[in-house]
Parts: C-alpha cells; sequence; structure tokens
C-alpha cells in the first residue's frame, strides 16, 4: 500500500513513527466489516494521532455545500479548541497568501494544503482566546464525491507532513468506501430480512429445481409446525398432503420449464400435512420470481375461513332438509277420496297451523302427562257431517308414555282391538324414526266406542300431525343451529357479511361491523365500502357469482378513511329450494400483509437502487455460473440488454466487458474460474489485481469475489465486484515519480543539504554535499571537519541549534576545496528539526558556494558605476531627440494647416469661375462642355482631401471636436441608404437595411456619425461588381449597438487587413486612383468611432466580400 510505500522513502524517525500509527490504522477499517462505524473510526484516529500530538477536526460539508461544520476534535493540550464553520473562501484566500512560496504550485495542483499559523480560539474558564497552530487539511471524498475535509492540528507541522496525510486520507477513502457499501448492502439485507422473518403470514424463498427451501419465515414453522431447520432440510413436496403432492409436483416442472408462466394461477389453493399429522387448508400466492429456479412465495392459514364455509354449508343443506319436509302434503296419506277432499279443503289448514302447532307447544315434558288439545264441537259441522262422524264430542290427547306399542307401528287391527279395549284410538308420535309418544283420540261418552271412518279419519289426521312435530322439532332445531352458527360467525375474528341479490347488506358480524363502523351506509349497500377505484370490478365479480354457481376469490381497496384499506373476499352463492337466495361473504384485512409486501418491494428496490448507484460493476454468480442479477454499470460495460445477461453463463457474457478484460475466459482456464470457484467451496473472500491493454493504453481492474450465505450460513452464489482502478494505478505512479524527481531535484540542486541527529551526527546528505566534503560523510559527526574545528563561532552556532532549535546563518565560511585546494566562500542556514513532542530531534544544513558571487561583487559593482554613466548619458540624449521630434511634428502639423488654407483659397476660386463658365456656356450652346464636369470633380476631390486632412490635423493636436447630443440612429442610416441608392442603383447592387422597428437613440456627433457611415456604405458599394449585395443590419445590444455593414464585393487581402486604417493607406491603388481614393476615409472613421468611445473592426475574404462592424455606447462618459 501507499503508506507502506511512503514509509520506506522517509528517513526521519517521527515521520516512520506516525506512518506506523497511521498503516494500523487503515488495517483496522480493512478488518472491521459489517460492524464498521464511521464515527467511532474517526474517534479512533483522533485518538491515535493524539499520542503524537497531533489534533484531528473533521469538518463535514453542509447540504449547501458551502460551508464546513466540525464533526471531531480531540487537543491534546486538554483545552477546546472553538472554531466556527469556515467556508471555501478561506481556503482559497490561504492559497492565494501562500502562492509566493516555493511550494504553491503543489498547493494549487495537489489536493491537500499546509498552512502556516492558522487562528484559532482556545476556550478558558474567563473566556477564550487566540492562537495559531500550523494546519495540514486534507479532502475527504467517498465514491468520487467530496464530503469533508481532514484537518490536522499541530505546534510542529511543516510541508513534509503533507504527503504523508494526504496519503493517509486517500487510504482512508478507498477503505471507508468500500466498507460503507459492505455495511449499506448488509443494513439492506438486515431489513429486508426482519421483515422477512417477522411477517405475519408464511414466507418462503423456493428453488423449484432442487425442491428445496432457501428461506422460511417464523409464521411458516408455526402454521406446519415444523421448526425452521426441519423446514429447511426436508423436500418441499413433502409438505403438502399426500392427494395434493401430485398437483403441486407438476406445477413446480411447468413453472421451471415455463410452460405455464403466464397461464398458471399465482393464487391457489391446497392442502399441508402439519407435523402433528393434521391436514391443514392454505392458500398459495407466487408473489415474484427471484430468478427462474427461484420463487419468492406467501402462505396463509385458512383453516378457520374454511371450518366457517363448512359450518355455512352443513346449515345450508338441513336448510333444504327441512324445506322438503315442510313441503310434505296431504296427497302423501292414502285415504279414500271423500277423506283426502276434505282434508284438502277443510281441515289442512286448521290442523296444520292451528292444532298441531298448539299441541307442539303444549307438549308435555314428562312421561304420562295427557293434556287436552281438542274438542269436536268446535270442528266444522259440515266437514264432519260428510264424513259421516258423530256430533258428540270427541277428546284428543297426547301422551308421552315412550314403547306404548313397543316401538311398532299401529297396525289397522291392533288399534281396533286396542280401540275397542280402552274405548280410544291411539297412534304413535315419530320425530327421525324415534316413537316418542302417542296421539290418543276417545270418544265423550262412556261406552261408545270409534267407528271405523272415525278410525280413518283419525289416523289421517294423526299422520298429518306426527309430519307437523317433525316439521316444528327441525324449525325448532334450525333456529337453534342458526342461533349457534350465528353466535360462532358472530365472534369469528374474519368479517361476515350476508347479501341478498341486489348487494343490499341483510346480515352481518361483529367483526364487520366494528371493522367498518366508520362508513355510513345510507343505502344499505355493500358496495358503499368498496373504493371507487375497485367498485366497478367488484360489482362484475357479483354479477358473475350470481349467473354461476361457484364461489369467487377477490382482493379490493376499501374507502380511504378505514383501518382496513386492502381485504381479501372469499364469496359464495346460498342456494335454497334449488335458487340462489342469497350471497355470502368473508372478509379478511389483508392491510399489513400487503403494507409488508410492500416494504419488502421497496427494500429490495432500495437494496438494488444503492447497488446501481455504484460505478463499479457488480454480479451475482450461482453455483451453476449463471449471471442471477447485476448492476446497471455491469450492463453498460458488457452492452447488452436485461433480457440477454440474466441466467446466462458467466463464461458467455464475461468476455464482452470492457477492455478485453476477460477476452481469454473461454480458451483457457482463467484465473478469475480459479478463484470463483475456491470462494463457492470455501466461502472465502478473495481479491486480486488485473490489467488489460486496449491499443496503446494499458487499464488496471480491481476483482473482488465475495461469498453470499442463505440462512443456514451454505454459500450458494458467489458476488463479483470488478472496480477500474487505472486513475489509482496512474496516480501512484505519478508518486513514484515525483519522489524519483524530488530525489534528482536534491541531488541536483547547486546546494549541500546536510541532515544531523540530535547529536551532531550526519545522517543523510545528498550528492553536491558529498562533492564539497570530497566523500560521503554519512555517520560521521559534524565537528569532526576541520573547517568547524577550527571556527569556535560556528561550532557554537551548532550547539545552540541542536540544544536549543535555534536557527541561523552564517555568511562567507572560508574553506579548501578538496577538488582543486582552491579557496572558496560558502554560506551556511541551518534550522532545527522537531518530533511530535516539539522537542529537538536533528537539524538540516545547507550550504551554498559563494566563492563567485564574492569574487565578483567588486566587479560587479564598477560595471554598475559604468552602466550608470552609460545610462545618464543615453537618458540626456533621448531627451534632445524627443524635442526635436516635438518640434517636426509641430511644424508638420503647421505645414499641413498653413497648406490646407492656402490651397482652399484657390480652389475656391476655380470652383467660382468654374461655376460661371458653366453658367456662360449653358445660356450660349445650351450644353456643358464634359470636360467642365471633370474639373469640378477633381476640385470636390482636393477639396475633401483638405478637409479630411484638416480634420485628423487638428485630432492630432487635439483641437477637434466631437459635438455630443441625441442621434436617432435608425433614421441616420435610413438617410444614409436613401442618399447612396442612386449610385447602387447605377451598379444594380442590391441596397438593404436590417434595423430594429423601434428607434435606436443615443447620445452622439451627428454629423460625424453620418460622415463614418456615408464613407462606409460608400466604400462597400464603391468596391462591389455590379448586380453584387451591399446589406446594413442595425442590432442593438444591453449597454450599446452594433452596425454592421457587408458586402459581396472584392475583399480585402488577409495581409493588408491590419494597415486598411492607417492614413494614405490604399489596398488597390491602381482602383483607387481610378475610384478617387485617398486612404484617409477609414483613417477618419476610426478616429470618429473612438472619439464616441466604440471601436471599428473588419472582416474580410479576398474574392467574397467584407464586413465592417462599429459599436457604439448608448451613453458617453464625457461631455
Amino acid at each position: 500500500m501507499e503508506l507502506v510505500k511512503l514509509k520506506n522513502k522517509k528517513k526521519n524517525k517521527e515521520l516512520n513513527e506516525l506512518l506506523d500509527i497511521l498503516i494500523s490504522l487503515i488495517k483496522t477499517i480493512d478488518e472491521t466489516g459489517e460492524d464498521f462505524n464511521l464515527d467511532e473510526y474517526f474517534l479512533e484516529i483522533s485518538k491515535a494521532l493524539e499520542t503524537k500530538g497531533i489534533s484531528l477536526i473533521f469538518n463535514m460539508l453542509t447540504g449547501d455545500a458551502k460551508y464546513l461544520r466540525v464533526r471531531f476534535l480531540n487537543d491534546v493540550t486538554d483545552k477546546k479548541i472553538i472554531r466556527k464553520s469556515i467556508g471555501y473562501d478561506f481556503l482559497s484566500n490561504e492559497i492565494e497568501r501562500n502562492k509566493k512560496h516555493k511550494f504553491s504550485k503543489y498547493y494549487t495542483e495537489g489536493s491537500s494544503h499546509y498552512f502556516k499559523n492558522r487562528k484559532l480560539f482556545i476556550e478558558e474558564d474567563k473566556g477564550s482566546k487566540s492562537v495559531s497552530l500550523d494546519s495540514i487539511v486534507c479532502p475527504f471524498e467517498v465514491r468520487g464525491q467530496l464530503i469533508a475535509y481532514f484537518d490536522f492540528l499541530s505546534d510542529k507541522l511543516d510541508k513534509s507532513y503533507i504527503d504523508v496525510f494526504d496519503v493517509f486520507v486517500k487510504a482512508i477513502s478507498r477503505s471507508v468506501s468500500s466498507a460503507l457499501l459492505f455495511s449499506e448492502l448488509r443494513k439492506s439485507e438486515k431489513m429486508f430480512g426482519d421483515i422477512f422473518e417477522n411477517a405475519d403470514e408464511g414466507f418462503y424463498v423456493l428453488n423449484g429445481r432442487k425442491k428445496k427451501f432457501i428461506e422460511v419465515n417464523k409464521a411458516l414453522a408455526s402454521i406446519s409446525g415444523y421448526t425452521k431447520d426441519e423446514l429447511l432440510q426436508m423436500n418441499y413436496i413433502a409438505l403438502f398432503a399426500e392427494d395434493e403432492r401430485k398437483r403441486i409436483d407438476v406445477y413446480v416442472k411447468e413453472r421451471l420449464e415455463d410452460k405455464n408462466s403466464e397461464e398458471a394461477p399465482r393464487e391457489y389453493e391446497t392442502k399441508i400435512a402439519c407435523k402433528d399429522g393434521t391436514i391443514k387448508p392454505i392458500k398459495l400466492k407466487v408473489s415474484r420470481n427471484i430468478n427462474k429456479e427461484e420463487w419468492f412465495v406467501i402462505i396463509s392459514d385458512i383453516s378457520r375461513e374454511k371450518k366457517a364455509e363448512e359450518r355455512l354449508f352443513k346449515i345450508n343443506e338441513n336448510q333444504t332438509q327441512l324445506n322438503k319436509l315442510l313441503l310434505i302434503s296431504i296427497e302423501d296419506i292414502p285415504l279414500n277420496k271423500k277423506l283426502e277432499q276434505l282434508l284438502n279443503t277443510s281441515l289442512e289448514v286448521f290442523w296444520t297451523k292451528n292444532l298441531v302447532s298448539a299441541c307442539f307447544r303444549l307438549l308435555p315434558e314428562k312421561e304420562g302427562e295427557k293434556v287436552y288439545l281438542y274438542s269436536s264441537k268446535d270442528f266444522p259441522k259440515k266437514a264432519l257431517k260428510e264424513c259421516n262422524i258423530n256430533s258428540q264430542e270427541i277428546c284428543a290427547f297426547v301422551s308421552m308414555v315412550k314403547n306404548q306399542h313397543n316401538g311398532d307401528e299401529v297396525s289397522e287391527k291392533s288399534s281396533e282391538k286396542f280401540a275397542k279395549k280402552i274405548n280410544q284410538f291411539c297412534f304413535p308420535l315419530t320425530y327421525k324414526k324415534n316413537i316418542f309418544g302417542s296421539l290418543c283420540f276417545k270418544a265423550s261418552g262412556s261406552n261408545r266406542k270409534l267407528s271405523k271412518i272415525e278410525i280413518e279419519y283419525f289416523r289421517a289426521v294423526s299422520h298429518i300431525f306426527s309430519g307437523a312435530i317433525d316439521r316444528e322439532k327441525n324449525k325448532l332445531e334450525l333456529a337453534k343451529s342458526e342461533e349457534k352458527y350465528r353466535d360462532l360467525v358472530d365472534h369469528a375474528s374474519d368479517m361476515f357479511v350476508m347479501l341478498d341479490l341486489d348487494s343490499n347488506i341483510v346480515f352481518t358480524n361483529r367483526s364487520f361491523d366494528v371493522g367498518f363502523s366508520s362508513v355510513k351506509l345510507p343505502n344499505n349497500q355493500f358496495f358503499d365500502i368498496v373504493s371507487e377505484k375497485d367498485k366497478e370490478a367488484v360489482k362484475k365479480l357479483i354479477d358473475k357469482l350470481i349467473k354461476n354457481d361457484k364461489g369467487i376469490k377477490a382482493e379490493f381497496r376499501t374507502k380511504s378513511e378505514l383501518k382496513n384499506n386492502f381485504v381479501s373476499a372469499s364469496l359464495s352463492p346460498i342456494i335454497k329450494n334449488g335458487k340462489k337466495i342469497a350471497i355470502q361473504a368473508i372478509i379478511r384485512d389483508i392491510s399489513a400483509a400487503k403494507k409488508a409486501e410492500q416494504k419488502m418491494f421497496e427494500t429490495k428496490k432500495h437494496y438494488l437502487g444503492v447497488v446501481d448507484t455504484i460505478r463499479d460493476g457488480i454480479l451475482v454468480i450461482d453455483k451453476k455460473n449463471n449471471i442471477v442479477s447485476y448492476n446497471k454499470v455491469f450492463a453498460e460495460k458488457v452492452g447488452l440488454q436485461v433480457e440477454k445477461i440474466k441466467n446466462k453463463k458467466y463464461q458467455k457474457i464475461l468476455p464482452l466487458y470492457e477492455n478485453d478484460l476477460f477476452k481469454n475466459i473461454k480458451t483457457k482456464k482463467s484465473n478469475f474460474e480459479v478463484l470463483l470457484k475456491e470462494v463457492l467451496e470455501r466461502g472465502e473472500f478473495v481479491t486480486y489485481e488485473k490489467k488489460a491493454a486496449k491499443g496503446k493504453k494499458t487499464f488496471y481492474y480491481k476483482i473482488d469475489i465475495s461469498p453470499s450465505r442463505n440462512r443456514v450460513k451454505e454459500v450458494y452464489q458467489a458476488v463479483v465486484t470488478i472496480s477500474n482502478i487505472t486513475e489509482n494505478k496512474e496516480a501512484e505512479e505519478e508518486i513514484r515519480k515525483l519522489d524519483e524527481f524530488k530525489k534528482r531535484v536534491l541531488n541536483n540542486v547547486p546546494i549541500s543539504i546536510i541532515i544531523i541527529d540530535k547529536k551532531g551526527k550526519i545522517i543523510s546528505m545528498n550528492k553536491h554535499a558529498q562533492e564539497l566534503m570530497g566523500e560521503d560523510a554519512s555517520g560521521r559527526m559534524l565537528d569532526d571537519t576541520k573547517e568547524i574545528r577550527k571556527n569556535t563561532k560556528l561550532k557554537n552556532l551548532y550547539e545552540r541549534l541542536l540544544e536549543n532549535g535555534e536557527s541561523f546563518k552564517y555568511t562567507n565560511l572560508e574553506y579548501k576545496s578538496k577538488a582543486d585546494g582552491e579557496k572558496r566562500f560558502l554560506n551556511i542556514i541551518a534550522a532545527p528539526l522537531f518530533d511530535s513532542s516539539n522537542r529537538v530531534e536533528g537539524a538540516i544544513s545547507m550550504a551554498v558556494d559563494n566563492t563567485e558571487p564574492t569574487i565578483y561583487k567588486n566587479r560587479i559593482e564598477v560595471l554598475n558605476q559604468e552602466l550608470e554613466k552609460k545610462v545618464k548619458k543615453r537618458t540626456s540624449e533621448l531627451d534632445l531627440a524627443n524635442k526635436k521630434l516635438n518640434r517636426a511634428l509641430d511644424l508638420k502639423l503647421k505645414f499641413i494647416s498653413d497648406a490646407s488654407h492656402e490651397l482652399r483659397t484657390p480652389l475656391t476660386i476655380m470652383k467660382g469661375n468654374l461655376d460661371l463658365l458653366s453658367i456662360d456656356q449653358k445660356e450660349g450652346s445650351g450644353e456643358i462642355i464634359s470636360v467642365y464636369d471633370d474639373i469640378g470633380d477633381e476640385i470636390e476631390r482636393m477639396s475633401r482631401i483638405i478637409s479630411d486632412l484638416t480634420m485628423l490635423t487638428n485630432a492630432d493636436s487635439e483641437i477637434e471636436k466631437i459635438s455630443l447630443d441625441e442621434v436617432h440612429l435608425v433614421s441616420l442610416i435610413e438617410s444614409v441608404v436613401k442618399s447612396l441608392s442612386v449610385i447602387a442603383q447605377d451598379k444594380e447592387i442590391d441596397l438593404g437595411l436590417v434595423a430594429p422597428a423601434d428607434e435606436v437613440v443615443l447620445t452622439g456627433d451627428e454629423a460625424g456619425l453620418d460622415k463614418v457611415f456615408m464613407n462606409l456604405v460608400r466604400n462597400a458599394i464603391k468596391y462591389t461588381d455590379e448586380n453584387g449585395q451591399v446589406k446594413i443590419f442595425i442590432e442593438p445590444e444591453d449597454e450599446g449597438v452594433l452596425i454592421r455593414i457587408w458586402d459581396t464585393g472584392i475583399g480585402i487581402p488577409e495581409n493588408e487587413l491590419n494597415n486598411i486604417f492607417e492614413r494614405f493607406y490604399r489596398v488597390d491603388k491602381a482602383r483607387s486612383r481610378a475610384e478617387g481614393g485617398t486612404g484617409l476615409g477609414l483613417s477618419i472613421c476610426k478616429w470618429i468611432v473612438e472619439a464616441h468611445n466604440g471601436s471599428i473592426k473588419v472582416k474580410s475574404i479576398e474574392g467574397e466580400g467584407s464586413e465592417f462592424s462599429v459599436y457604439l455606447p448608448y451613453s458617453q462618459n464625457r461631455q
């Protein structure tokens, strides 16, 4: 590692001791693993540095990344150092202040900085006072992002500590990045595992190929009765009931072969065989596929739900049977036609609804009791008459005496015989084929006996009565059964609701009433509890249920104000007499399960998100060499899409990794394959480095292979991290080169450098020092040298240096050279070296050969005096030349001014006479001779030249001034275009103006600006061939306006562009002369524009055209 390399280079004992501490700290974090704690680690660093007299401040960047915040501080002076948050500006100012230092390049280009005498505050009882300590500030980055600064403080730090702390902090950064990643992954995995383990429902991860549980939670163990270890060891299929195993086995095989990935139900009901031998109904839900062979499954115990459904089914079945009994008609009784008609028309209603119900209500509870039930005088007389029944009273009673007829059915003969004997007729009463009593009829008279037709009549009545009792008893039992069922349902933990076919609620249990107590049901409608988002879907399910006889399971959301936001419902029809009469629904709150599932999904998503943000390539390989997972960076590095990576053999994918890193993985047994196999078999972490060459570039990678274990600590896959460490390697190489460079610098500087220990022994010396002393004197005492031994003053200075740490400077030490024996002179500078406790542990002594400077000192002084005389003489000559030059310039200006005046007068006379001649000629012949026009043009040209010369001369002498006023620029340039349009039309040139809609107003000299644009536009037209283009663009800006004059003319050669604004300069002299040019126009334009604090520029391509740009500010600073 870098710190070890640095230690090998450092010869300073104190620095080496510090390096030992720092190396130990780095090893600590590398060995910590998943228990790594950043705060505790920084505290350990502080404590360790405290032993060397160094304090540590750890400054975290704030949220806006503008300020630093103190996190840790240990001060060896046992006084608390106070420092407010500092900004980056502070660091920048400190760097600027130290730029004169010879290490300023390192400050500005390196990452760590040394600050001398930084002011801090120490808190004391009476307040605080300021102190100055040396400081080294190092940036701390994690995963490429600057998050903090390490600030090392001591009163004895110097620049030699910079590279030590810089390398140390970078090493911490790398180790912390790895530890934080490992810790974060572990935390995410632990969070995921806690949710998995403590969920209310049974969760497990299944490997379908092996038919083994990979992970199970407590709830599954509770449902099955097996321990978690027993579940992990058993075959998955063996958990299910025998009659379900074949179906489960087929389903798993088909899912593995992708035959039913879409069609197969992700949720279904089955049964498991519990450890105690009981069979328990459960519901399975395949939540999601982890990979092709592993699935995440949720299991729910539905025993209570099934028992409730069975009880409800039995009650419904009993109700159906009772309904059948109640529908028994009198037609089932074999009677003669008259009696059948009589019973159907007259007695059915009376007996079944009145007498029988009364008999049942008054049924005695004790054997032998007789109850008077009915008197024949209340019979409809017409009915008795038609049946030839005597109108005398007949008594009927019920006897509870059991086995009155020994349990046999009473035959007609035995009945008659019995009737004669006891003067009454009795019929057995049965319930569910058991005789519980008799129904007896007796004539009122003591001697009268029942006739045969009366016996038949009362036999029919007994049948009806017996059937009615059966029905009433069944009704009572049904009522009791319903009451018991309702009590069970009412106390059930699941919510129960019964709906009619219009979805109105007709019955609810207590759990339902509590669960939905906050919901108002104005229409008593079931849909009032359903969320608007799911209402239509639930309606469709109920409609489907009404049309079919099969039950339906559904999950839906309830209204937001409810506690139970997510429920599952088992809906089934209630059938009576073959018809659906109602719907029953068992509702279970699954909100917690949904939240747990969502939380697990989010946790896993967060876990995957963390992995995806890592800049290293990460992939997970199982024992079959399949890639089961990977991050985005890996996908980018191999350049493949998701479906082309997952579950593929790594031997096919890794050769595609960037820079041909694994290109030989197919052709021979690679180091990677050997190490991967070792990790999967032994479960030990391995790491190695590998380089790859692509083109002329060499890339370096670090490859970490970590084992991944399941709940039973078995290694089932490996996590591979591929880190590009090219930059680190290049940085190491740069450091190595820098160290070599430092050595070369020290050995090649023209300074003798010697390091001595506290006793005065020479520890080290550079090449120049060896040459100076004629040998490598390392190990010798410094005062053994003749020069120091004879020089008492110098010897005392070295003694005070080593005893008290007093630096010194000694000039012109005389000595005799060992090489040539010549006398020479040395300048010596010596400074102490301190240990961590601020004690002198040695010194550095530097000697510079001062022989030549001493010898040449006098010569230089003589030369300086001679040079001074020459300078004075040359200065005097220069002043004289300047005076002559100024006089010449004055004479030139006077000459031009006088010449202009003298020339202007005759030109004016010539112009006047020419005008008179032109008038005379016109009056005489009516025509003007063309030569007059030529003369007039030449006079005009000469006048312009004189005006231009006068203006430039006045400008040079600062006589010429511009007159400032408000100028409407657009209007001014429009006037110029209008004036020159005739000239443009003569050459068929397209002259155009592109200006803003609003007027552009600025302060300037309108006449001067008119002259500028008239000159520039005229030149553009003049030097543009026929059918060409000249465009003027006015472009307002924030502080001024830009005017561009563009043409398609002949252009200007590139080598002429720098000269065109000079006076009398003409590019094409022949053509300029033909066009009447003087070479003063652009000079005048430049002077006028610059007088307005503006600028004028030109761009041109010879043969294609030119563009002159004039920039004018809106306002002028001067008047």
